[in-house]
């Protein structure tokens, strides 16, 4: 049987534990409200600056750095979520259980670095459904 799912759940899942500690080091680091992380965009050329704009509102939307590292936290978030159900479909379709274990394990670690709580309930409910799977595979092999 072929690994993709597991192997694609892994790949997901260290990408997103990566940014989830980029992030965790970010706000550790208190570069945010500093403008910082706007003018490395800046320098880079992806976006170019007005000097007589002013700011009338602000949303959701607006580019700034506290925004665009909530995007990039949900966005990590949103992966190690996708991870955990490819690894959760792996073992479903009876994939070898090495790289979709790894996959879950390090999307919870990311997640678990965000926000602890929400690792540990992850966990518990990402190990009772894998049991349940695992246990309706086996009675089927029967």
């Amino acid at each position: 049987m072929s690994r993709k799912f597991g192997t694609a759940s892994l790949i997901i899942a260290v990408f997103s534990c990566l940014g989830l500690v980029s992030v965790w080091h970010i706000g550790r680091l208190g570069v945010l409200f500093g403008g910082k992380l706007l003018a490395l965009v800046e320098w880079l050329g992806l976006v170019t600056s007005n000097p007589y704009a002013v700011l009338k509102s602000s949303s959701v939307f607006s580019l700034n750095d506290a925004n665009a590292v909530l995007w990039f936290t949900w966005f990590a978030v949103a992966m190690a979520l996708t991870a955990v159900a490819l690894a959760l479909w792996a073992e479903f379709r009876g994939e070898s259980s090495a790289n979709s274990a790894a996959g879950f394990t390090v999307a919870l670690l990311g997640i678990g670095i965000f926000h602890p709580p929400s690792g540990l309930v992850g966990g518990l409910l990402g190990l009772a459904a894998l049991s349940v799977v695992r246990r309706r595979r086996d009675a089927s092999a029967i």
